[in-house]
């Protein structure tokens, strides 16, 4: 079973604007990611961004504070990985696609 459409929602103004093109994207690397996101779109019928307000994104952050309660009595200690790249550089080693047939 796949996916048909994608209904994104943001609390970002900046991140829906410049992806719906109302605002422009600089710098190379946002304009990379902003291609990724495009070249995704792509699998999709139905592609929905939509701007909500902070106040109105009381369910994420609902479960940003459920998530920290389950997972309290596990260590704060923080791992850090460094990246020697950007992940939008990534290159794909290996593709897999599923054949259904």
């Amino acid at each position: 079973m796949e996916a048909e459409g994608l209904k994104e929602n943001s609390d970002s103004l900046l991140v829906v604007y410049r992806i719906l093109g109302n605002f422009e994207t600089r710098g190379v690397m946002l304009q990379k990611y902003l291609q990724k996101i495009n070249q995704l779109k792509q699998g999709f019928k139905e592609v929905e961004f939509i701007k909500i307000p902070r106040t109105k994104n009381g369910n994420a952050h609902a479960l940003t504070k459920l998530a920290s309660a389950i997972y309290s009595h596990l260590t704060k200690e923080v791992l850090v990985e460094v990246q020697t790249q950007r992940t939008i550089d990534e290159v794909v080693i290996m593709e897999i696609k599923d054949d259904p047939g």
